[in-house]
């Protein structure tokens, strides 16, 4: 009876971590661990005393509330939402100005939602394309405001005898 040969053994190795990848590319997840995205500004009095007394006090909101997370090696949901009302553990929300809304989580991370060129494009939207050049350049020259010559959106950037011409619907608010 012969034993496992060097090439069955890596190939065997292969087809695991083949495997492996295989399933992670199936169900992916956005893992993050975020330092303090916007703090107050810490002055030199505020440092001192923190040095004296430790732990965080003075040194402003969500310094240190994910300390606990890197000493861990841990991370915490990093997913991207689609719309304001989607921000897991949202605390906060302000609109600055028309087509902005910022949302802060509980870890004090701001999610910004702006509705692109003076809202022509939709708020959030996440689209995957593959082969659609032509759409995605109508868009964005439509978005800038560029226009065919009888006002309408361009739609036909590129070649014009293509089949994927028009814009990219689900991103037109």
């Amino acid at each position: 009876m012969r034993g496992i040969t060097p090439l069955s053994a890596l190939l065997a190795v292969a087809v695991l971590l083949l495997a492996a990848a295989g399933a992670r590319a199936s169900a992916p997840s956005a893992r993050v661990v975020l330092p303090p995205g916007e703090g107050d500004t810490v002055t030199l009095g505020d440092y001192l005393a923190n040095q004296a007394q430790g732990g965080c006090g003075g040194l402003g909101p969500h310094t240190c509330d994910q300390r606990g997370l890197y000493s861990r090696w841990g991370f915490r949901n990093g997913a991207l939402a689609s719309a304001p009302s989607e921000v897991s553990n949202a605390v906060s929300q302000e609109q600055p100005e028309a087509g902005l809304t910022i949302v802060r989580d509980a870890a004090g991370v701001p999610h910004v939602f702006a509705g692109g060129a003076n809202g022509f494009l939709k708020m959030g939207q996440n689209v995957e394309l593959t082969g659609y050049t032509n759409q995605a350049l109508n868009t964005i020259a439509s978005a800038c405001g560029v226009r065919k010559a009888d006002g309408n959106l361009v739609d036909n950037f590129g070649d014009p005898d293509t089949k994927n011409n028009g814009v990219i619907q689900p991103l037109i608010a």
